[in-house]
């Protein structure tokens, strides 16, 4: 990676198979955490919780094997309606209070 690239592909084209790859492509590269800014999301699903997009927080940090993302995006917005799900800004709300 060139410093400020910023890789990336949707979760619904690999299943987080991306972030595990990009994760493991860190360690690999020995640069230590501080010096990335890392970049992750999910898709905004209607029904979702707060706690579902906790879980989908946790599980991007897993594979991508850090503690903490500094940008975690909404993908997959079709309308302004679906930014306005509360449960999502919550669950993101609830993970950086947290420091994830």
């Amino acid at each position: 990676m060139t410093p400020g690239s910023t890789p990336s592909a949707p979760r619904a084209v690999l299943d987080g198979r991306e972030e595990e790859a990009l994760g493991q492509a860190l360690r690999e590269s020995g640069r230590p955490r501080e010096g990335l800014v890392l970049f992750t999301g999910n898709e905004v699903r209607p029904g979702a919780t707060a706690r579902s997009v906790l879980d989908d927080i946790d599980d991007s940090l897993r594979r991508l094997g850090t503690d903490y993302v500094d940008v975690y995006y909404a993908g997959s917005v079709r309308s302004p309606a679906e930014l306005r799900i509360q449960t999502f800004h919550e669950g993101v709300a609830e993970a950086k209070r947290a420091g994830r």
